[in-house]
């Protein structure tokens, strides 16, 4: 089973970066009552998918919180989160951890609702105003009223907390595929979000090995980066591949502009009357424009 985790979810490889410090790494993994199929059915990969994800996420002296969040609701006597795990890397007892991972239910014996500004809230708290890392493990059903009427609406504040807090400086989301069916639910899979979170601005430079950070984690799903958009996420690209080619012009080889006989520092123009704006940013695409 481990082995078929690896293969299906993770890339194991070994990264080398300049966060050689300590970090604090936090987890926090959805457990409302949409989830209840990946924490019951003995043919969920998710606990093992999370535990993982932990194993290849963090180093020996890195600081960790693993917590399991739902949606607090006092009358019902929900608490969300819930902290599982508070330590140093090195103290992490991984069949506890697992043992610890499980659904919990309100008073009236239903299971919870999900808020993931909360959430990510609770995460930025436990960073306790560090610089550090956020994951995020959530199916992305965001019902805080347990109507299902507030589930977009609520969904959309989220992404836009995510993208207008100026000390969320980077994002990675990866969409992992398990799907199951049980007599009460369905799903086709959950996402897995990689924030890092500062209160300082970040160089380019230590955004780039945060990159590496969150990429080490070797889920094998191809990332999608939600922040900042990367130089060439949008870009322009000429339809038609030109075959004649003639000093002093640029001309399009079917994958990148080329061109020789310039002047070093010499300034380019050229017209092309077939561009098209490509999306790079997987599984995006330019619908219109």
């Amino acid at each position: 089973m481990f082995k078929k985790i690896l293969e299906i979810f993770f890339v194991l490889f070994f990264v080398t970066t300049s966060l050689s410090a300590q970090q604090r790494v936090v987890f926090l993994f959805d457990n409302s009552g949409s989830m209840s199929g990946y924490y019951n059915l003995p043919t969920s990969n998710f606990k093992l998918f999370c535990n993982t994800l932990i194993k290849n996420s963090i180093k020996p002296i890195d600081n960790v919180d693993v917590m399991l969040f739902s949606k607090t609701e006092s009358v019902r006597g929900i608490k969300s989160p819930i902290q599982i795990f508070s330590g140093t890397s090195s103290q992490i007892d991984y069949k506890a951890l697992d043992e610890k991972m499980i659904l919990h239910r309100s008073a009236d014996g239903y299971l919870g609702n999900t808020d993931l500004i909360e959430a990510l809230n609770s995460g930025i708290d436990a960073l306790k105003g560090a610089t550090g890392i956020i994951w995020l493990i959530t199916d992305n059903i965001n019902d805080v009223s347990g109507t299902g009427d507030d589930s977009f609406e609520n969904t959309l504040e989220f992404y836009n907390r995510l993208r207008n807090d100026e000390n969320i400086r980077k994002i990675l989301m990866y969409p992992i595929p398990e799907k199951y069916v049980d007599e009460r639910n369905s799903a086709d899979g959950y996402v897995a979000y990689g924030i890092v979170y500062s209160p300082t601005k970040l160089s380019q430079s230590q955004l780039e090995d945060y990159d590496v950070r969150l990429r080490a984690s070797g889920i094998r799903q191809k990332a999608i980066t939600l922040k900042p958009l990367d130089v060439g996420t949008i870009v322009l690209k000429p339809v038609k591949t030109q075959s004649m080619v003639s000093p002093g012009k640029l001309f399009f080889d079917g994958k990148t502009l080329r061109g020789f006989d310039f002047e070093e520092g010499q300034e380019i123009k050229e017209v092309f009357s077939d561009l098209v704006l490509k999306s790079n940013l997987y599984p995006y695409l330019v619908k219109s424009a």
